[in-house]
């Protein structure tokens, strides 16, 4: 009698949050089309040997709820097809960008899959049950349009990205030295900031720019 059990921590993008056993740098793996190649480190944080596949497919928007579209040939590639990890070491999947060279940011969830070489027994109401843990990790994969244009617009309590690149948002709680929120704006979005009217530290976070918003006396 063989039973089942799919764990998947599906993760939305730009949230930054952690796994039980399969852990990566980065759930926004930030790519400059220009470097042709990124890399993205992964850690077997069981105490079994793993396999570890990728899979990808193209969405609109960087959010959960995206439109899914299927990637051209080629696009976007990844290597190599399959990891094999034991307990606790470190590897990593390079990804290839061959797309179009223009001023557009394209996104693309990159699922990590774990899953264990060999299936562990649970006797259960003396029962022999074999039990394959399977788990997922959500990324999003962001391309960087060849011809970036920064700007934003920050009035009346909104934040609105009029460029044609991703920028982070941070903000503390009051006036602590703490930036307890964040938040990625793409291209084309905008965040209205809860409790505007009261005082904060809010900044606008690109590349090695740091853009203050509001300030505490």
């Amino acid at each position: 009698m063989t039973g089942e059990f799919l764990a998947i921590f599906a993760i939305n993008c730009f949230i930054s949050t952690g796994a039980n056993a399969l852990i990566i740098e980065s759930l926004n793996i930030d790519f400059l089309p220009e470097r042709e190649v990124v890399f993205q480190p992964i850690k077997n944080d069981t105490s079994e040997r793993q396999n570890y596949t990728v899979s990808l497919i193209q969405v609109d928007v960087p959010k959960e709820k995206g439109k899914e579209t299927e990637i051209k040939d080629g696009e976007v590639m990844y290597s190599p097809k399959q990891l094999t990890l034991g307990s606790g070491e470190r590897a990593g999947f390079k990804f290839y960008y061959t797309g179009p060279h223009d001023n557009k940011e394209r996104y693309y969830r990159v699922k990590f899959t774990e899953t264990p070489l060999q299936a562990k027994v649970i006797t259960r109401k003396g029962q022999r049950i074999q039990s394959d843990v399977v788990v997922s990790l959500e990324a999003i994969l962001i391309v960087r349009p060849w011809t970036r244009h920064f700007d934003y617009a920050f009035s009346n309590g909104v934040v609105s990205n009029t460029g044609n690149t991703y920028f982070k948002y941070v903000s503390s709680v009051g006036c602590s030295t703490q930036y307890n929120n964040s938040k990625y704006i793409p291209p084309g979005r905008r965040l209205e900031i809860d409790n505007a009217g009261q005082a904060a530290r809010r900044m606008i976070i690109y590349g090695n720019k740091i853009i203050p918003l509001t300030t505490c006396p």
